[in-house]
């Protein structure tokens, strides 16, 4: 499938799997169909790579067998990591996108040749600029519980408290659930029937 000397690829056991990597940019080839079963690491070097058929006039770098792939289907070129796809008129797209022209590839595309031929472009150094860009994730406020005062965060009553004796836990959130405010309390069903529905003008105010 493909011609010339590549660079080395780093293949890891995981335990799970085999993970194989490569520090340069490179096609993974997922084949030509239902039907294929092989996947395909291809490393891009530097200068130009022709992708076509084996029975092309000139020998391609990587040859490709399916539907609708030409004899020299089309070349990527690798200039200072700046890989750009030029599809010499055949049919080619980009995450289902046709393209036409030459068109720089970027981290992540999958690239379909033909009608059917698929792969995906990693490029590593690429992918490690855009991780380090990434926002960091902004702390989740978290839950508190309270069984005293705390009148700062705490939204007040509008009633008198109903219930008797000492003051009930209060489960209550920062930000903006304050208002929402849940007594746990210990009274009978029928008492507790009463006291909501003198709250329940206190509540509503809030």
């Amino acid at each position: 499938m493909t011609r010339g000397k590549f660079p080395p690829l780093d293949m890891i056991d995981t335990g799970k799997g085999l993970k194989v990597q490569t520090p340069t940019p490179h096609l993974v080839s997922l084949g030509s169909g239902r039907l294929s079963v092989a996947i395909t690491v291809l490393p891009l070097k530097e200068g130009i790579t022709r992708i076509g058929r084996d029975d092309a006039p000139v020998p391609q770098d990587i040859t490709i067998e399916g539907p609708g792939i030409e004899a020299e289907h089309c070349v990527i070129e690798n200039r200072g990591g700046v890989i750009t796809l030029n599809p010499c008129g055949h049919l080619c797209s980009l995450d289902g996108a046709p393209v036409t022209k030459p068109t720089q590839l970027t981290q992540g595309y999958s690239l379909c040749l033909g009608k059917s031929y698929v792969f995906r472009f990693n490029h590593p150094e690429e992918a490690s600029r855009m991780k380090s860009m990434l926002p960091q994730k902004s702390p989740v406020s978290p839950l508190v519980y309270s069984t005293g005062h705390t009148p700062s965060i705490r939204a007040p009553l509008m009633c008198e408290n109903p219930f008797k004796g000492p003051q009930p836990p209060v489960l209550f959130f920062r930000d903006s659930f304050s208002k929402h405010v849940l007594f746990m309390h210990g009274a009978s069903q029928s008492r507790g029937m009463s006291s909501l529905s003198k709250c329940r003008c206190g509540l509503m105010s809030l």
